[in-house]
């Protein structure tokens, strides 16, 4: 009888993809917010400054995806790369590279911060279907203005869910699951920074 008043409760372990999204939610949502609200598909300029936020973000990340011992963890990181879709994006709508990338500096990002920053950039691919919808409402495609926005060839989901089984797959100290929630949140900030930067 008293062995019934002990129930064992299986603890739940999260996973470091579920650890990061429950503490980056909120900061998610609310840029989300902070960017519709600056009607990034009204029509072509507002687009061409939405596409200004994410070239300055994809460019911090993108040492990310040619790095030695991220590729030992991802394999498939090259592939995964969109700085060249958004450049191409910006070419399409005349927009001179040359004195953007004057304007960008770049942060130092470390090891395990980096795995928060692809978390975020990989995510935002993930969300990136209803962007989608909203740029061809606007005469955009995925062949043109909005390559970026393109899922992967395997699907979104397929996708992201091979990056989260490689990610979870990592072992990290819990200081070191600490400075990759740091990563994200820092991920997060830069992209916070270039929206209230370019749309001004």
């Amino acid at each position: 009888m008293i062995e019934q008043l002990y129930v064992n409760e299986e603890v739940k372990i999260l996973t470091l993809a579920q650890k990061l999204k429950l503490d980056t939610t909120t900061t998610h949502d609310s840029l989300d917010k902070t960017i519709m609200t600056k009607r990034p598909f009204a029509d072509l300029d507002r687009y061409a400054l939405f596409l200004a936020v994410q070239y300055r973000f994809h460019l911090a990340i993108a040492p990310l995806y040619c790095n030695p011992g991220l590729l030992c963890l991802f394999a498939d990181l090259p592939e995964r790369a969109r700085l060249s879709h958004l450049e191409k994006d910006l070419l399409d709508l005349n927009v001179d590279l040359n004195d953007m990338k004057a304007q960008i500096r770049l942060p130092d990002i470390g090891y395990p911060a980096s795995l928060g920053w692809l978390y975020v950039c990989e995510g935002s691919n993930l969300g990136a279907e209803y962007l989608l919808k909203a740029a061809k409402r606007i005469g955009l495609s995925e062949k043109f203005g909005a390559t970026h926005l393109a899922p992967a060839a395997i699907g979104r989901g397929q996708s992201w869910k091979a990056f989260t089984t490689a990610l979870n797959a990592i072992e990290l100290t819990h200081e070191k699951q600490i400075l990759a929630i740091d990563g994200a949140r820092d991920a997060f900030s830069l992209v916070r920074s270039a929206v209230d930067s370019v749309f001004e």
